[in-house]
């Protein structure tokens, strides 16, 4: 019955940064098919390749706020319910992807469960679940609670170590329960001085309602890939997503057209140079924001 439930939900999610699922079996035992992705999980990709630059770490971390921001604005919200570097794969065309939506839950309007859910418990790993999830009497996965993990997965990219590092899980609840977030101190790759540590302050508040929407998230990070980019001009970073992440180009920038080239680490020559996917027509442009 439960992976009935988790396979209607993935069904039910189509984007370039959501894993898809192939099909299901249920003899011998309950199977989901999916894609292989020989690059493995973030985790794994991420110690494959240790001179991955800061930029395509970014990247990473955009591409997986774009499918993530694509389940919260599902009519019903779709919530993950267990946001971490094992759970984003990177396919062969380096895109990164989320994946196992066993802990997803469908949201109603006012944020409860609308009938449908994967899960009544809290599950996951502790170095990224929200503190009212340690805490509430029926504690259950909310769009609120994939933002907090998500500023974890943010962390374990760009530092190479997961919030709370090397603490057992009691002292892990005490640091979480206790509004003491992860320290620069602890992550030496990142230091303190760095923006993104603004980011994961927010959406490690300890009030769920502080934390900022996944749309606000996206933003943010569009803005640092944006920042970190050195191309002699000032890009626009598309935030939709629809079908991938862009460079947008005006045409006072290059001859003729206004361009798209792709965000994705695959889809870049290693000096980085652009590849022009495709030709488009817009009117001049204030804000995409």
């Amino acid at each position: 019955q439960r992976m009935k439930r988790e396979v209607f939900v993935w069904s039910q999610t189509k984007h370039p940064n959501l894993h898809p699922l192939l099909g299901y079996r249920s003899e011998p035992k309950p199977r989901l098919i999916s894609p292989w992705c020989r690059h493995g999980h973030l985790t794994h990709y991420l110690g494959k390749n240790p001179g991955l630059s800061r930029l395509d770490k970014l990247r990473l971390i955009f591409q997986a706020a774009c499918g993530l921001e694509h389940l919260h604005a599902q009519n019903p919200p779709i919530c993950h319910g267990d946001i971490k570097p094992e759970n984003v794969l990177v396919n062969d065309f380096f895109i990164a992807a989320l994946s196992d939506f066993g802990l997803s839950r469908v949201l109603d309007a006012f944020g409860h469960g609308s009938g449908f859910t994967t899960s009544d418990s809290v599950k996951g790993t502790y170095n990224y679940i929200a503190p009212e999830l340690f805490i509430e009497d029926k504690p259950r996965p909310t769009l609120e609670t994939d933002v907090y993990a998500f500023g974890g997965l943010i962390l374990s990219v760009m530092s190479g170590k997961p919030p709370f590092w090397g603490l057992g899980r009691p002292r892990i609840l005490a640091r979480v329960t206790g509004a003491q977030p992860p320290k620069p101190d602890d992550h030496q790759a990142l230091p303190i001085s760095d923006p993104l540590w603004s980011l994961m302050h927010v959406c490690w508040n300890l009030a769920p309602e502080a934390r900022p929407p996944m749309r606000e998230v996206l933003k943010e990070v569009s803005a640092y890939v944006n920042s970190t980019i050195d191309l002699g001009f000032s890009p626009i970073i598309l935030p939709t997503c629809d079908s991938f992440g862009g460079i947008f180009v005006k045409k006072n920038l290059m001859s003729g057209q206004d361009w798209v080239c792709p965000l994705s680490p695959g889809m870049m020559t290693p000096s980085f140079q652009i590849w022009i996917l495709m030709q488009v027509s817009l009117p001049p442009i204030k804000s995409y924001f």
